[in-house]
């Protein structure tokens, strides 16, 4: 049986009293089932989510796309890893 594999970076940067702190994203990968989980990494805004949301999705070039927001690629430190 194959192991899940699994890969940690840094996400967004947080700012709190003791400075900036990154939030740490995971992506895991089961090899046997072809299995992708990313953990907030990834969005899909469909006709499902309210309107608002499908405006700014669209705005973003977002909409009915399975990728990083433009918010996490801006943010992220590690962007080679997402």
């Amino acid at each position: 049986m194959d192991e899940i594999e699994c890969l940690l970076f840094d996400g967004f940067r947080t700012f709190s009293l003791s400075g900036s702190l990154p939030l740490n994203e995971f992506v895991f990968f089961y090899p046997e089932s072809h299995t992708l989980v990313l953990t907030d990494t990834a969005f899909h805004f469909n006709e499902s989510f309210p309107l608002i949301t499908q405006l700014v999705a669209r705005v973003l070039g977002e909409y009915k796309e399975l990728g990083p927001s433009l918010l996490e690629q801006l943010a992220t430190q590690e962007k080679e890893k997402v």
